[in-house]
């Protein structure tokens, strides 16, 4: 039997609403860099900084992000050319939190652990510091195609529990893709890669 157009979204409307068992951050945009090698949604709320994300002279991508004062987001995107970066340059989980706190001495480690991404066969570090004066910070490390991608996010002391289940939407949603090399070639000069070269 087929219903035509009108009565089949009748039916639609008229089906029960399904309740959820948790409620989710509703996300109101996916930020994907301009040669598609990495991409996170934010929810309500998070303000992407006013910067390019290619405007840093420092880093291949920069991007920055804020939900008020509750919690504020930076994301690096690393190489060092004419060196390989691999999972195995950054160390064991443990060791790239080392570093991290080397930079933060008056941080203190919560845990650091290899992750598996929502794509097949990707996987991260996750590492949890304590900040100086209270909150947290959560650094995600993915590696691809000789770059380091580096989502780091600080959550204030008296961030509610809504923020926090945001910054963990945000951290479960971040994932790095390999590009080709028409598309890498053009992105690692510095360049927007042109239109349809980024797949």
């Amino acid at each position: 039997m087929h219903l035509a157009r009108a009565d089949l979204l009748r039916a639609l409307v008229a089906l029960p609403a399904v309740t959820l068992p948790v409620a989710l951050p509703a996300a109101a945009a996916a930020f994907q860099s301009d040669d598609k090698s990495f991409d996170f949604a934010l929810p309500n709320g998070w303000t992407l900084g006013p910067e390019s994300q290619r405007s840093d002279p420092n880093h291949l991508f920069r991007v920055t992000a804020s939900r008020g004062k509750g919690a504020s987001l930076e994301m690096l995107v690393d190489m060092a050319p004419g060196k390989r970066i691999t999972s195995s340059s950054l160390g064991t989980p443990e060791e790239a939190a080392a570093k991290l706190l080397e930079q933060s001495p008056d941080s203190k480690l919560l845990s650091a652990a290899q992750v598996p991404g929502s794509v097949k066969g990707s996987a991260y570090y996750d590492i949890r510091l304590s900040q100086p004066g209270g909150g947290t910070r959560a650094v995600k490390y993915g590696v691809q195609q000789d770059r380091r991608y580096a989502l780091s996010i600080v959550t204030s002391a008296n961030a509610g529990d809504d923020v926090k289940a945001e910054v963990e939407s945000i951290l479960t949603s971040y994932n790095v893709f390999p590009v080709n090399m028409i598309c890498i070639s053009q992105s690692n000069a510095g360049s927007t890669p042109v239109a349809g070269s980024c797949y």
